[in-house]
């Protein structure tokens, strides 16, 4: 990997056998996947066609890492869809829901990695209890509760869910912070790769057959899914 710095707009490229030039930008840097075979002065004047989208996505970028939820007393988190003040008080090691407020107890109140322990520990088991009997509704509505085999859970980066060719359906629990539609949604999604185990017609098909609104949902994770991350 090699740093570009003579230029006003840094980027980093990597070399591999790949036959075309692509932009990856994550965490507030851009990455150049380019072939053996490119030139550094094509790459230089490729990038810089590409500005103006750059300096947009980079300000994206920034923009939903300020609006990611802090745990820590007086902070907003999304709990199903509804804002919920985070108050942090000092006492026995749980996490309580009351009305507007997510109460974190601890027996450190000032310890951040503790409490953001017991609040994904709370959260994961939030879920567990909401998904679990919400996707067996929804599985017999759509008649294919006989083809799961396994419910799991599991905090990834880039999935919401996953469905295999065996019935296991495993869904990141963060999705508890999202409103119930939504919520709905991702299960559909998950529950209709019982039947097609592709992206194809038939299957967004089937999705909208159960979620009619689904566009506007996906749209929702696209935009404010970065407020349902920790």
């Amino acid at each position: 990997m090699q740093a570009n710095r003579k230029s006003p707009l840094e980027y980093t490229v990597t070399r591999s056998r790949r036959k075309t030039v692509a932009l990856y930008i994550r965490n507030n840097s851009v990455e150049v996947r380019a072939p053996h075979f490119v030139s550094k002065r094509e790459i230089h004047d490729w990038v810089h066609t590409k500005a103006d989208w750059i300096e947009k996505r980079l300000k994206q970028q920034q923009q939903k890492k300020y609006e990611r939820p802090l745990i820590q007393d007086g902070e907003n988190l999304l709990f199903m869809g509804s804002p919920k003040k985070i108050t942090v008080t000092e006492g026995k090691n749980q996490v309580d829901e009351s009305g507007s407020q997510i109460i974190i107890s601890s027996k450190k109140p000032n310890d951040h990695e503790i409490n953001q322990a017991l609040l994904e520990k709370w959260l994961k088991q939030e879920a567990q209890h909401y998904i679990d009997e919400r996707c067996l509704e929804l599985a017999t509505c759509m008649q294919v509760q006989d083809q799961i085999s396994m419910i799991k859970y599991r905090k990834t980066k880039t999935k919401w869910g996953h469905c295999t060719s065996t019935g296991i359906l495993q869904f990141n629990w963060l999705i508890i912070m999202a409103p119930v539609e939504v919520i709905d949604y991702l299960l559909i999604h998950e529950l209709s790769h019982l039947s097609h185990m592709n992206h194809s017609h038939q299957f967004w098909h089937r999705v909208a057959s159960f979620c009619p609104d689904y566009q506007q949902h996906r749209k929702w994770l696209n935009e404010q899914g970065h407020k349902i991350s920790l």
